[in-house]
């Protein structure tokens, strides 16, 4: 017996997966520059300020992405939160290290 298959396109298009992965990179690096800001931070290589400088521009890719897809109106209330976010986590480091010093 020949089954016959149910769907006749895909359920995900091509352009919807490249956008998965494409956010999933930007996830990724987030958590790699993020990890990279505060070793170098602790470390004191002198480099820190251009890593949080790499770090800080992930926010906009993210907007530009989100863009396409959730508007002008959300994609700029990502970027502005996201910001917040990195601005904050670079304060608290901050603050540890001046208590450890």
């Amino acid at each position: 017996m020949i089954s016959k298959n149910r769907f006749n396109e895909p359920t995900v298009t091509y352009g919807q997966m490249n956008l998965f992965i494409r956010i999933r990179t930007l996830w990724r690096e987030m958590a790699t520059w993020t990890w990279a800001y505060l070793l170098n931070k602790v470390a004191e290589t002198g480099i820190a300020e251009d890593v949080f400088n790499r770090l800080y521009k992930i926010p906009q890719e993210f907007g530009n992405t989100i863009r396409l897809v959730m508007g002008n109106q959300i994609a700029e209330r990502y970027v502005q939160l996201l910001s917040l976010q990195i601005v904050l986590l670079k304060e608290i480091i901050e603050a540890q290290m001046a208590i450890l010093n």
